[in-house]
């Protein structure tokens, strides 16, 4: 019993420390301001190398079993990062992990992702073991990825992160949804009816200005009741992305940019630009072809939970 107690005891202790240091954190990842992506040529190609503006987005990350003693490691899952304005745009999607620890005496850190940047076929980045790190639960990461194989033109990146608090992230609920596969005009093939579609998911701010504000999508948990009842079968979608709203919260323009696992198929689904309704319930149709032709298509209608 006595030694009951002192766990108890402890196990106190160590959460009105974890309080007093700060707001709870969740297991969301959000780029920093110090975070950048360069895009150009190594030697011996000739061509220029360019900071490409505004990198921001979201990651997940969750601290797992470690194979070596000397390190502590965290897998590190849906990548969800976005570079430059719309008209020059990088998208970045991937997973990996990272690790921290002191295995010769002095604290070592490497992250390393498999990432596909833009339309170029998944890679390797590796930061290489650098000095530094924190560990724990949350550790701040800020740390060079460059790319393992690169010939001539690469992709550059500075990885800058910590953990948003579990105040900053907003949790919506799908109220109305729908998704319907076939074809659009100009294309005349068969169009299957719409089916349900419920589910959740949350936004996190990860970049402001005077004209924009842009959140990620994360925890994307949704599905599609593709099966009649009383079948209780659906098709999961799952994934991660970007929201912007530019104008005003109370009505403007919005987009919403996901890349989704349906069903086990990885698409990206874009809303494009189109005019927004008042925040913060969003109103909005995302398309695998850009609505043209043969296409799937969601529209989600969700509001905070």
């Amino acid at each position: 019993m006595k030694k009951l107690l002192v766990s108890i005891a402890a196990a106190l202790l160590a959460a009105a420390a974890a309080s007093a240091q700060g707001p709870a954190l969740s297991s969301t990842y959000v780029l920093g301001k110090g975070s950048q992506l360069a895009q150009g040529c190594v030697p011996p190609c000739m061509c220029p190398v360019w900071l490409v503006p505004d990198f921001r987005g979201t990651f997940h990350l969750e601290k797992t079993v470690s194979s070596d003693p000397a390190f502590e490691e965290y897998a590190i899952t849906d990548v969800n990062w976005l570079a430059g304005p719309l008209e020059y745009e990088v998208r970045v999607v991937g997973a990996g992990t990272y690790r921290v620890g002191a295995p010769a005496g002095g604290v070592v850190q490497q992250l390393v992702l498999d990432l596909r940047v833009g339309a170029e076929p998944l890679a390797t980045y590796d930061s290489g073991l650098l000095p530094g790190g924190t560990g724990g639960a949350h550790p701040e990461i800020d740390l060079p990825l460059n790319p393992v194989s690169v010939t001539c033109f690469g992709t550059f990146m500075q990885v800058q992160a910590k953990a948003a608090p579990l105040s900053a992230i907003a949790s919506y609920q799908v109220v109305l949804g729908s998704f319907q596969e076939g074809c659009l005009p100009p294309c005349n093939c068969p169009t299957y009816a719409p089916v349900p579609v419920s589910g959740t998911f949350d936004l996190v701010r990860v970049f402001q200005d005077r004209e924009k504000v842009e959140f990620g999508v994360v925890n994307v948990d949704w599905a599609v009741h593709a099966f009649p009842p009383p079948l209780p079968a659906f098709i999961p979608a799952t994934g991660a992305g970007i929201y912007r709203v530019a104008g005003s919260f109370t009505g403007g323009l919005h987009r919403m940019l996901l890349d989704l696992n349906v069903g086990g198929t990885d698409e990206r689904y874009d809303s494009g630009v189109v005019l927004a309704a008042r925040m913060p319930r969003i109103d909005i149709s995302l398309a695998m072809n850009g609505f043209y032709c043969y296409d799937q298509v969601f529209w989600i209608l969700a509001g905070p939970k």
